[in-house]
C-alpha cells in the first residue's frame, strides 16, 4: 500500500482556496488517476459531497490493481 493518498475533491467540484471557477475535466481527472496508479499511489479519498468524484473514480480506476477507496458520507 502506498504512503500517499490522492484526494479527489476537485474531480467533481470547484474545490480549493485558489479554485473558484470549475472542477477538473474528466480527461484531467483520468490522467491524474492513471499517473497515480502507474506510480504506486493506490489509495484514494472521496465523498458524496465531492460531486461526481466517486463516479469518475469508478470509471477510471484500474481495478486489477485493487485500489483502496475511502468514501465518506
Amino acid at each position: 500500500m502506498s504512503n500517499l493518498i490522492l484526494g479527489t475533491a476537485n474531480f467533481g467540484n470547484a474545490y480549493g482556496i485558489g479554485n473558484n471557477s470549475a472542477s477538473l475535466s474528466n480527461e484531467e481527472s483520468k490522467n491524474i488517476i492513471e499517473w497515480a496508479q502507474e506510480n504506486g499511489v493506490n489509495y484514494f479519498d472521496t465523498a458524496m459531497s465531492y460531486g461526481s468524484a466517486e463516479k469518475i473514480l469508478g470509471i477510471h480506476l484500474d481495478k486489477t490493481l485493487k485500489p483502496n477507496v475511502n468514501a465518506k458520507l
